[in-house]
C-alpha cells in the first residue's frame, strides 16, 4: 500500500483477482476439486482426504499425518515459513500424535469454506450499499443543481416548491 495508507492500484487488482478466485467453481485449487456448492465442496474435501491418506500406507484410512499437509509451509528455498505454519496449525489443529482424523479435516476445511462464503457475502453487501449511496448522492446533487440553475434563470424556486408541496399534501 501507499505511504499514506491508501491502496495502490496493484493492491486493488490483487483484491479483485482474489475475489475472482472465490467466485470460480474451484476456489481452493483445481487439485482440491469443485467447491461452488457446499455439497460439491464436501465431496471434494472427502476425496482429497482419501488421496492424502492413501499416499501414506502406514496410517489408518481415517487419519492423515500432519507432516504430509505441512509440506505447504515450506518456501521456495526449503525453509519453513513460520507464518504459514502457524496459520495451518490454527486451521487444522492436529492431535498430539501429529495426525488429523477425517472428521477434523473436513470440519477444518468446512470452516475455511464458510469464511470464504461469509467474506463474499460481506463484499457483495458492501457493494450494494455503495451503489445505493451513490444513487442517493446523485439524486441530491442533481436536485441541488436544478435549484441552482433555476435560481440563476430567475425562476421563483420557493413558489414552485410551495405549490408542489401543497399538491403532495392533498394526495396524502
Amino acid at each position: 500500500s501507499g505511504k499514506t495508507g491508501d491502496p495502490l492500484i496493484k493492491d486493488i487488482l490483487q483484491f479483485r483477482k482474489a475475489l475472482s478466485y472465490m467466485e470460480s467453481s474451484h476456489p481452493f485449487s483445481a487439485s482440491f476439486g469443485p467447491a461452488d456448492t457446499r455439497k460439491k465442496f464436501l465431496r471434494s474435501a472427502m476425496l482429497l482426504f482419501n488421496r492424502l491418506s492413501s499416499s501414506m500406507p502406514d496410517t489408518d484410512d481415517d487419519t492423515v499425518s500432519y507432516e504430509l499437509i505441512s509440506v505447504i509451509t515450506f518456501d521456495k528455498d526449503g525453509n519453513v515459513d513460520e507464518e504459514r505454519k502457524q496459520a495451518l496449525e490454527k486451521i487444522f489443529k492436529p492431535e498430539k500424535n501429529g495426525e488429523i482424523r477425517l472428521f477434523d479435516f473436513i470440519q477444518s476445511c468446512d470452516n475455511v469454506y464458510k469464511e470464504i462464503r461469509f467474506f463474499r457475502a460481506a463484499v457483495e453487501n458492501s457493494s450494494q450499499i455503495d451503489a445505493m449511496l451513490e444513487q442517493l448522492a446523485n439524486v441530491i446533487f442533481f436536485f441541488l443543481a436544478a435549484i441552482i440553475v433555476a435560481a440563476i434563470l430567475r425562476f421563483r424556486v420557493w413558489t414552485m416548491f410551495l405549490s408542489f408541496s401543497s399538491l403532495l399534501v392533498s394526495f396524502s
